[in-house]
Order: structure tokens, then C-alpha cells, then sequence
């Protein structure tokens, strides 16, 4: 991750609503691909290619939209269902188009979005976008150029 993304995590609704507490790994990392137990076709983010290309990532198990180094969507699959799903958010870019179209088809496809500390964020342009904006990331980039 560069220093001018903030990451987020996408997962189906029920299965967000039906664990009792969010948790990460031994390592300390996040893995939703225990959220993703139903059977969904990556198809459902296709129209994100409106905003970012869809470009051939480094691996063969993962859809990827936009590049890695400015807003990038990325869809993990396996035998193509979703094993995971992820973004992160370029904040230096302008952005807005990318994040309202996550957002809509987060609605569309009951879908929730988790910050990369798991907290659930209202599927909602201008909070995501005020999170965005006062996170740690911008002050340290902000920082690094002063």
C-alpha cells in the first residue's frame, strides 16, 4: 500500500450482521475470506469499470480494477466465486466517481464496508469521505511534504 491510499474491506451484510465480533489472523491481519461462504459472482462490480479499467493483475486469482499504486478494487476468487474483496483509495486522486460507485453497488448487492481497522462505515459518500480526509494517512503524507 502507498502512503497516499487508505484500504477498505468489502463484505456481504448477513454474514457481517451473523458474527458476533470481527477478528484478525495471528498475524494481526484481517482475512474476510471467512465472510464470503455464499456463492457470488464476481460479475456483480463489472460497471466499476466505468471509473477503473479492469487490468490484468499479477495473479491469476484476482480480478483487479485501476492500478496498485493510485485506486485499485480487487476481487480474490477462487474457482470464480469471491474469496475476498477489497479497495483502496487514492486520496491525492479525485476519487469521488470511484467511492460513490463502491458505494452504490455496496447498496445494490448488501454489502458492507469495514476501514482496515474493521470498523463498519455507513454506506454513505460524505462520511466515508470526512473518514477519508481526517485519517492518520492524510496527516502523514501531509506531514512528509511540509
Amino acid at each position: 500500500m502507498a502512503l497516499w491510499q487508505i484500504s477498505f474491506f468489502i463484505i456481504p451484510k448477513d454474514e457481517f450482521e451473523s458474527h458476533i465480533q470481527l477478528y484478525k489472523n495471528e498475524d494481526g491481519l484481517f482475512d474476510n475470506t471467512d465472510y464470503w461462504k455464499e456463492n457470488v459472482d464476481p460479475l456483480i462490480f463489472k460497471s466499476l469499470d466505468v471509473f477503473l479499467p479492469k487490468v490484468k493483475s499479477w495473479s491469476d486469482n484476482i480480478i483487479q480494477y485501476g492500478t496498485l499504486d493510485s485506486n485499485v478494487f480487487e476481487i480474490r476468487i477462487e474457482d470464480n466465486l469471491i474469496e475476498s474483496v477489497s479497495f483502496r483509495i487514492n486520496f491525492t486522486s479525485d476519487y469521488e466517481g470511484v467511492l460513490r460507485e463502491i458505494i452504490r453497488l455496496c447498496i445494490i448487492n448488501s454489502l458492507v464496508i469495514l476501514t482496515a481497522d474493521l470498523k463498519l462505515m455507513p454506506l454513505n459518500f460524505e462520511i466515508i469521505n470526512t473518514y477519508v480526509q481526517q485519517s492518520p494517512q492524510v496527516f502523514k503524507y501531509n506531514s512528509f511534504l511540509n
